[in-house]
């Protein structure tokens, strides 16, 4: 779960994260109120959960209150990675005198969280090559020496106590939350010497939200919801939307990931990331083919389910039920492989569907679906 900019800084800030003062507006005269209380020039700025808010446009400076209310119609009528805010939280306008990047996250080749350390930000910060990485201790918390080393390296010696102090609180912030990322983008050295969170990012495992209610309250409360986070909540799947014309369902992140990458070998793409082995029932698999049959860019599904102590028959019999009510004008490839595939490809026989049980047949019968109904899309519209 992606928190907003002011949820983030609201629980970092129980943390020690030095975050600075700051409202929730949603109106414009509730951004004119709370920027007479923040006192001007203030930053507008539009809450969606999502990086890029800057270059958009969905970030604004006020110096009075007529500003205050232009700049909030402003920043909410910005579309940032496709989402449009409808609250934007008023703070201080801070001119900071350095600032730097400072985030904990997991990192994947070495399998552990680490402090991320950084003279630049952005959103290729983790791929850059000044940014340094510090694993946490196995108790969680942060190596001072190293980090220190690291701010040393990035010629920040004036700011190093501060800065260690703050990444001790991000990483209990960390394990507290059951975050995957906290993230100061930049953390800013201000004129007086006091270091202030410009802006913050936080993310929440899903799984974990049972037992972080305030975490879920907060994000529930602060539309607007990426798509992939409203699907997960209420149907259990993990699904990202994508630009690609395959509709894909399939079971496990990492056959998923590996039928995305034999789509693309054959010149094709996936309209979407979409794991149903959280769901594997009837109610999920209805789910997943509505969200395909609602993305317009699909023109053909693939399924693929892969697993050895998958029962195949049973979800063959949900997608035969499934297929046969929806009545999808979409071709729709399948390829299930798992426990009981002979009797899953007698289900399917019956109905008129076949079952490849190759990869390498599936994914290329799928990709040509897409070039015959694109053929006749054209002779159609010759006609």
């Amino acid at each position: 779960m992606f928190l907003v900019e002011h949820a983030s800084k609201l629980l970092l800030a129980e943390f020690g994260i030095p975050c600075g003062a700051g409202a929730l507006a949603a109106s414009p005269d509730e951004a004119v109120d709370a920027a007479e209380r923040v006192g001007f020039p203030v930053a507008v700025k539009a809450q969606v959960p999502a990086g890029g808010r800057g270059k958009a446009g969905a970030i604004a400076r006020a110096r009075t209150g007529v500003e205050a209310r232009d700049a909030f119609t402003r920043v909410t009528s910005v579309a940032v990675d496709g989402l449009v805010a409808s609250r934007a939280r008023i703070e201080a306008w801070r001119v900071p005198v350095d600032e730097l990047y400072l985030a904990i996250a997991v990192d994947a080749a070495l399998q552990c969280p680490v402090v991320l350390v950084s003279r630049s930000g952005g959103v290729e910060v983790e791929s850059g090559r000044d940014t340094a990485r510090i694993a946490l201790r196995e108790d969680g918390t942060v190596p001072a020496a190293g980090l220190r080393s690291a701010l040393y390296e990035a010629g920040l010696c004036s700011t190093v106590e501060p800065v260690v102090r703050v990444a001790a609180g991000l990483a209990r912030a960390f394990a507290a939350l059951d975050a995957r990322v906290v993230e100061l983008n930049p953390l800013s050295l201000l004129e007086d010497g006091s270091l202030c969170a410009t802006d913050a990012k936080l993310i929440v495992d899903d799984h974990a939200l049972f037992r972080q209610p305030r975490v879920r309250a907060l994000a529930e409360s602060t539309p607007p919801h990426r798509v992939e986070d409203l699907v997960r909540e209420s149907t259990r799947l993990e699904y990202v939307p994508l630009e690609g014309r395959i509709g894909l369902l399939s079971g496990g992140a990492g056959m998923t990931m590996a039928v995305m990458d034999a789509i693309a070998a054959h010149g094709e793409r996936a309209a979407c990331f979409l794991d149903c082995s959280n769901n594997p029932t009837y109610e999920g698999y209805g789910a997943a083919l509505d969200l395909l049959r609602a993305n317009p860019g699909v023109e053909a599904i693939l399924i693929s389910i892969f697993g050895g102590l998958t029962q195949v028959d049973r979800v063959a019999r949900s997608l035969v039920r499934l297929l046969r009510e929806r009545g999808d004008p979409l071709p729709v490839t399948l390829r299930l492989m798992g426990t009981n595939v002979e009797a899953a490809e007698a289900v399917l026989a019956s109905a008129g569907h076949r079952n490849h049980r190759s990869l390498e047949e599936a994914v290329s019968a799928a990709v040509a679906s897409v070039g015959h109904r694109g053929e006749e899309a054209v002779d159609e519209r010759a006609g």
